[in-house]
């Protein structure tokens, strides 16, 4: 922990001293380049930028949201765009860091013709890049879990999925409710596993259980054959863990070698991507990591209208592995996105970002006199005719508390071997209310 906050300060010293030095180009960009200067011509394209980690250890980060956008914008451009103007996505690669984040971000923000909106910045780089895209006037929609954003008071920040204290509360509720009551905490180094240690232990502990061992573990190592003997030491029921694939499969792989039985494992959403299943049972064997495998994610019941729009559209768009996201949330929250910035700037009658973005709540918020839509199509028609919508996505109903964050619901899922990522198989519902009383 007290390597993360080093690199904290570190990384907001570099961004409060680059705001400094850009505050005037910034200044001049959300006055100019993202309000009224913006889209004059219907025959301009609008961009939507993915700033996420398209390279680095969280690679498969970038294609996550970059897949669903292309896949919502082919839609919204189908249906004849947003006020006439077509969407396109463009990718901005933080690298996951913190301190190279934020020359990528001022690159995003001041060069790019027509960005009305980010999906992004992840859990790596929000601390530093969140300021910088709040003084540009963009809405953004992170897909960090940090608690750190859970009071914020950007008017541009909207939270689309709950923060890390609720996964991890969610997950020690899932663990405790299948009669484990001792578990080892084993999480990768990156800030973004580290923030569900502590939420985590504290919800376990109110519950009765008992953290038996608590180990951080170093990335990019070729043995943990050390930490592995102090886990089988402490005698786990369960190991609740979440670290890079390559990390995780090196440890589960040396754990195995000590043991004819591994533990159960219950990982948080972050431990549901291909990468992640596929590393992790190429290295202790897929069928066995199914047979063990547990995942507390936000919970989206993967049918209806929104649900099956997302996987046909997702599947059209020709990318490398796009079948890898059918069920990945974080995915669906992308797809969302754009829908939902493409609806308030037609409720809002302007892609200006500084009009438009008061709208992201007023067409999500809960409103008896409200039409529910679940796709862009249906959104538009309505809008078209004057009346209030409520966009009831692929990811379920989003709304927002006054620190624009979506607590949501959660579930416990196991994963199979079957099909290319793994079919779903929802083992519990875990509610709001249920993790509220803990957290």
């Amino acid at each position: 922990m007290a390597t993360q906050m080093k690199v904290s300060r570190w990384s907001r010293f570099v961004a409060s001293a680059l705001l400094v030095v850009g505050g005037t180009l910034l200044a001049s960009f959300g006055t100019a380049g993202a309000s009224g200067a913006r889209a004059k011509s219907s025959s301009v394209p609008l961009t939507v930028g993915v700033f996420s980690s398209f390279s680095g250890a969280n690679a498969s980060f970038g294609p996550e949201s970059y897949d669903p956008c292309l896949a919502a914008a082919a839609i919204v451009n189908s249906d004849g765009g947003v006020l006439g103007h077509q969407l396109t996505c463009k990718a901005a690669d933080s690298r996951g860091d913190p301190v190279d984040g934020v020359p990528e971000a001022h690159k995003l923000a001041s060069t790019t013709s027509n960005l009305v909106g980010v999906i992004g910045p992840d859990g790596g780089t929000a601390p530093t890049v969140v300021p910088i895209f709040g003084a540009a006037h963009l809405p953004m929609f992170p897909t960090t879990g940090s608690s750190e954003f859970n009071r914020q008071t950007d008017k541009y920040f909207w939270r689309v999925l709950p923060p890390d204290v609720a996964t991890a509360t969610a997950l020690a509720i899932a663990a405790h409710g299948a009669g484990i009551t001792r578990v080892a905490s084993v999480f990768g180094d990156a800030a973004t596993n580290e923030t569900n240690i502590v939420p985590f232990a504290n919800a376990f502990k109110k519950l009765g259980g008992k953290i038996a061992i608590s180990l951080v573990l170093p990335s990019g190592q070729p043995s943990y054959s050390t930490q592995a003997a102090q886990v089988l030491a402490a005698h786990p029921q369960a190991i609740v863990t979440e670290a890079d694939p390559q990390t995780e499969a090196t440890f589960m792989k040396d754990l195995q070698q000590l043991t004819h039985k591994l533990p159960l494992i219950y990982g948080t959403s972050g431990t549901q991507y291909a990468a992640w299943t596929s590393a992790v049972g190429l290295a202790i064997g897929a069928k066995l990591l199914a047979s063990i495998h547990y995942t507390a994610t936000p919970f989206s019941p993967f049918s209806g209208v929104a649900y099956k729009l997302f996987k046909s559209s997702l599947l059209k768009t020709h990318t490398s592995n796009p079948a890898q996201f059918e069920t990945d949330i974080f995915a669906m929250a992308a797809f969302d996105t754009v829908n939902i910035m493409a609806l308030a700037m037609i409720e809002a009658k302007s892609t200006n970002p500084v009009v438009y973005n008061p709208f992201i709540e007023k067409v999500t918020e809960l409103n008896a006199k409200a039409v529910v839509v679940n796709t862009f199509a249906q959104g538009k028609a309505a809008l078209a005719t004057g009346k209030s919508i409520r966009y009831v996505g692929a990811t379920g109903s989003v709304v927002f508390n006054k620190y624009h964050n979506s607590p949501g619901e959660f579930a416990l899922v196991k994963y199979t071997t079957k099909g290319a990522s793994g079919a779903v198989q929802v083992v519990k519902l875990i509610s709001t209310a249920e993790i509220s009383k803990l957290s």
